[in-house]
C-alpha cells in the first residue's frame, strides 16, 4: 500500500464526492466504518472513512477488476514473502517434507504479513 494521506471527515466527504468514489466492501478496513474506490482499473484511489478522519491512498490495481494483481502488487509485503520462503527452505532442509515446509512457510509468512501491516 502506498503512503496514506488523511483529511478531516468534512474534507474527506468533499473529496469522495469530487472524485466520484463509490462505496465498496473490498479492502482491509483497518478500523474503517466505510470504504470507497474509484472505478479505474489501475492507479486507483482507495479511501477509508475512520471514526475521526478520511484516509486515502493509491493502489496499483483495483481489486474489483484485478483481485490477484492487487493482492500481489498492493497487499503482499516483501518481508512476508521473504520470511515465508526462508522458513520453507529451512524446514525442507531439516526434514525433506515439502508439504510440512510449505505449511510452515505460509504460516510464518502470514504472521509476518499481519505484523508488518499493523
Amino acid at each position: 500500500m502506498a503512503q496514506e494521506v488523511c483529511f478531516s471527515k468534512v474534507e474527506g466527504y468533499k473529496l469522495v464526492k469530487r472524485l466520484g468514489l463509490h462505496e465498496t466492501t473490498l479492502g482491509y478496513p483497518k478500523g474503517a466504518e466505510k470504504q470507497y474506490r474509484d472505478s479505474r482499473d489501475t492507479n486507483t484511489i482507495h479511501a477509508r472513512m475512520l471514526p475521526t478522519e478520511f484516509c486515502l491512498h493509491r493502489d496499483k490495481y483495483n481489486p474489483e477488476q484485478y483481485p490477484f494483481e492487487h493482492f500481489f502488487a498492493d497487499v503482499l509485503k516483501p518481508e512476508a514473502v521473504l520470511a515465508g520462503g526462508l522458513t520453507c527452505a529451512a524446514v525442507k532442509m531439516n526434514n525433506k517434507d515439502w508439504k510440512t515446509a510449505l505449511k510452515w512457510g505460509i504460516v510464518i509468512g502470514a504472521v509476518v504479513q499481519l505484523i508488518v501491516d499493523n
